[in-house]
């Protein structure tokens, strides 16, 4: 788990080749239900562009030099935590919306740096060792577990994980 502890005023800035912006594209409304059953849905190809619709996967990492600009947020658990500044007062609203419904949303990982990444996978790479797995297959067996530097969708900051797994979160 990472935790940052910031100042509310600190953010990361983005490369010159990632302030570049898109043609202006208006988002989609929701989709009919009858496009949600498995119809094609049209869209303008150039919202393909978008900074929302960024994918970190294996098919489409993400350059290891690639830093968002960053807002801090603080979880209900007192940590400080980055995300993407632009999801930033939609993640507020979502929380507030969540605890207005009686549930506490809390934080528990977001933006990861690229060497953060690195060093989760290698720690979970050790452990398959530990456990008799050697080399690539080491590497396979802890890829199902911790995403793979540069595939995770914390390092576009734009990923969060919330609570940690109980039973009771689940009532």
């Amino acid at each position: 788990q990472e935790t940052t502890a910031a100042s509310e005023a600190e953010t990361t800035r983005p490369t010159e080749e990632e302030t570049t912006v898109p043609p202006e594209t208006e988002a989609p409304s929701t989709a009919p239900a009858e496009q949600l059953s498995g119809e094609t849905v049209s869209f303008d190809k150039a919202e393909l562009n978008e900074w929302y619709l960024k994918v970190a996967s294996p098919a489409y990492p993400v350059d290891q030099s690639f830093v968002p600009e960053t807002g801090l947020i603080k979880s209900a658990n007192g940590t400080t935590y980055k995300v993407d500044k632009r999801i930033l007062e939609p993640l507020k609203e979502m929380i507030a919306a969540a605890k207005k419904d009686g549930v506490t949303l809390s934080i528990i990982s977001a933006y990861r740096s690229f060497d953060y990444q690195t060093g989760l996978f290698d720690k979970k790479v050790k452990e398959q060792e530990t456990n008799g797995y050697k080399g690539e297959e080491a590497k396979s067996v802890a890829a199902t577990i911790v995403a793979r530097p540069g595939t995770s969708e914390h390092q576009l900051g734009l990923a969060l994980d919330f609570n940690y797994l109980s039973e009771k979160y689940a009532n």
